[in-house]
């Protein structure tokens, strides 16, 4: 090969090489976490205290719960588990949801619903969705059914939720 060719093809690869190599920017759970409290650190030390809680007031009426170690003041961790703790409840109040709209729905109390039941619920495009729901097609819908259905949605949400948005 040909000494003056050789020199920008090694350069070349080099360059190449250290572009690939190169990390993308930091978008950790720490720097993400920082960005969100970074409206309401107005003094940047990395905590919420109680004035800048105020600045949403919801926050400060739970401050007190959320400030686990009692140091007033919120840091990364409190934080943290405050979200994970309202998912939750809200999951929790989700299922005693669904659990009392399958309960007054199954109006014979034989644990499954019935096409008739289902479609008595009121459910838009009732035959449809039953057929779909209806995994092993005999006519009724189980708790279990139900509840692969609502895996897979939250599969499918999770999924989406670790998919960067685009605009």
């Amino acid at each position: 090969m040909n000494k003056r060719l050789l020199l920008p093809v090694a350069l070349g690869i080099a360059i190449a090489g250290s572009a690939i190599a190169t990390p993308p920017p930091a978008t950790s759970a720490d720097a993400q976490g920082r960005a969100a409290r970074a409206p309401l650190d107005s003094n940047g030390d990395g905590y919420i205290d109680r004035s800048e809680a105020a600045a949403r007031p919801m926050l400060l009426q739970r401050f007190e719960q959320i400030d686990a170690n009692h140091d007033d003041k919120l840091g990364r961790d409190e934080l943290r588990q405050a979200r994970a703790d309202a998912r939750k409840d809200h999951m929790h109040k989700r299922m005693q949801q669904r659990e009392e709209k399958f309960a007054a729905a199954d109006t014979d109390h034989d644990g499954n619903l019935s096409l008739s039941e289902f479609e008595a619920s009121k459910t838009a495009n009732a035959e449809q969705r039953f057929q779909a729901l209806d995994q092993n097609q005999d006519g009724k819908l189980s708790r279990e059914e139900l509840d692969a259905r609502g895996a897979r949605m939250r599969h499918h949400r999770d999924h989406d939720d670790a998919q960067p948005h685009q605009r």
